[in-house]
């Protein structure tokens, strides 16, 4: 069976640590989406193996390391099978380990009900200190999925991350460029510390190369200059220094004549700082999306 119904939760499988949403709350909601369902043709995706309201065991099948604190982690489901979990990208699932939940934005899917997440480590950070003491073939486990943008054919995406931030738009922005029906333009603005902190590096590039996509990327205390540019073998865009309001002033020029969504992803104080600029020069808040900082709780 591809799409059982939502499991109900217990009062006890809430983990208390405030999680949105609360497992306690999206049942009903779930159950009403799963009763529509019925009425539809299966669409083959394995709903059996993740579940909204209930936590299902994952294997660890690969860790890579991408800088000196952050990882690529791939999850497979446990038993193994085949299928697609159903994940929209820019949804998050919620990952437990050890009885403390964080909620992640998978960057890939892959037929073998498996997904790949970014995940920072952080000095004292509870939840990545647990993880990280776990290895290949060790369990976790999964809940979800939960949240994601609304894209409704807007004529341009304008997105601003900062640091893994840039987890919440690598999937979508694949599901665009890889429509050929769709002509949506993609301007991203990815903030980092150093270059050595851009995650991801080949693969935005790889974005770039599109037609639609266009890809900024903003150090704010690179120190090296003169080996940086030795290695900008990506031919990228780079600028010295955050995204101020006054780079937020021209964007937003450069926009008025376009139907444009602005999306935003990085820590509070990131996404405040671009809330506040895109509102003090009239975007809509309507066409603003927010992905707050769920890792605030570490």
């Amino acid at each position: 069976m591809y799409d059982p119904p939502p499991e109900r939760p217990l009062e006890s499988d809430c983990c208390g640590s405030g999680c949105l949403p609360c497992i306690l709350d999206v049942y009903e909601d779930e159950y009403s989406r799963w009763k529509i369902r019925q009425t539809n043709h299966s669409d083959q995706l394995r709903r059996d193996m993740l579940s909204v309201t209930k936590n299902k065991p994952f294997k660890i099948a690969a860790i890579e390391q991408l800088n000196k604190n952050t990882r690529l982690y791939t999850f497979i489901a446990y038993p193994e099978t085949n299928g697609y979990l159903p994940i929209i990208y820019t949804q998050h699932i919620f990952i437990q380990v050890d009885n403390i939940t964080r909620p992640f934005t998978p960057i890939s899917l892959s037929e073998n009900c498996s997904f790949k997440v970014l995940i920072k480590s952080y000095i004292n950070g509870k939840f990545s200190e647990k993880l990280i003491k776990k290895s290949i073939n060790d369990i976790v486990y999964v809940r979800g999925p939960s949240g994601g943008i609304q894209f409704n054919n807007a004529d341009k995406l304008n997105m601003f991350c900062a640091g893994s931030g840039i987890a919440a738009f690598i999937g979508f922005i694949q599901t665009i460029l890889k429509n050929e029906k769709c002509f949506t333009i993609i301007d991203l603005h990815y903030s980092c510390k150093t270059l050595d902190d851009i995650l991801l590096r080949k693969m935005l590039f790889d974005f770039s190369l599109f037609w639609n996509c266009k890809i900024s990327l903003y150090l704010t205390k690179e120190e090296d200059w003169t080996k940086c540019s030795e290695s900008f073998w990506y031919n990228e865009t780079f600028f010295k220094g955050r995204i101020s309001e006054s780079v937020i002033k021209d964007i937003i020029n450069k926009n008025k004549n376009s139907q444009s969504l602005w999306f935003i992803c990085g820590t509070n104080d990131f996404n405040q700082h671009c809330l506040d600029c895109l509102l003090k020069y009239n975007i809509n808040k309507e066409n603003i999306q927010i992905f707050h900082d769920y890792l605030k709780k570490k």
